[in-house]
């Protein structure tokens, strides 16, 4: 006894079967999956959060409407609000309604854009709350079945013995070992992402506010 050499953890994984294999093989995948949502919305929203940071800034700079509506503030979706406003102040030029109701087709469509932006940034984030949330949940059903398995194995054998009994266990915490490493990263991740979306909607109301006011002051007389 004293010269057995334990098992490891990474020994132990391969030599699950049945339930638990399918349960950490699942865990696996989802980790995969929630990783490459994690890279991919972590490098999109810090390129969008900065774009929009520089637009805000030329915005504040009365930067003309043209220059905004460019690619230069790609990928913030800020440049295709100006882009619309643009069209806006264009086609009433051409011989549309002006004035307030000006104002209010622009309110609409900005109130609109906002929201839709809002959505397609959000994308995936559902995703990877879920496998946040299903992850602990997958690894502590495993748990429970390997247990239940143990418990069977010590019924029909007779023996209690730490032998028969604490390789079962250990092989049945592994799924909850696996459910929690997909689960850390994944609502870390995810608390990350919506820090960085709730900084992004805040400049794209105060983008929105403030082509507002422009077209408020252009149906004034003044200039985009």
């Amino acid at each position: 006894l004293g010269g057995a050499e334990a098992p490891s953890v990474v020994a132990s994984v391969l030599d699950l079967r049945g339930i638990g294999l399918a349960i950490v093989a699942v865990l696996v995948l989802l980790s995969l999956v929630s990783w490459t949502i994690i890279l991919v919305k972590v490098r999109e929203l810090r390129a969008v959060y900065g774009a929009g940071q520089a637009f805000l800034r030329d915005l504040d700079q009365a930067t003309p409407l043209a220059t905004l509506a460019s690619k230069l503030y790609a990928p913030s979706p800020l440049p295709r609000l100006a882009a619309r406003v643009l069209l806006l102040r264009r086609g009433d030029a051409g011989g549309g309604a002006g004035g307030a109701a000006e104002e209010r087709e622009a309110e609409r469509l900005l109130r609109r854009l906002v929201t839709e932006a809002q959505a397609g940034l959000e994308s995936k984030l559902a995703v990877l709350a879920t496998i946040a949330s299903v992850a602990p949940s997958l690894g502590l059903l495993g748990t429970v079945y390997g247990i239940m398995e143990t418990f069977l194995a010590i019924g029909a054998s007779g023996s209690t013995s730490v032998l028969v009994v604490a390789p079962g266990v250990a092989d049945a915490l592994l799924t909850t070992l696996f459910g929690l490493a997909v689960a850390i990263p994944a609502v870390a991740g995810y608390n990350h992402c919506v820090r960085r979306l709730r900084r992004i909607s805040v400049d794209l109301e105060n983008g929105a506010a403030e082509l507002r006011a422009r077209v408020a002051a252009a149906a004034e007389g003044g200039d985009t």
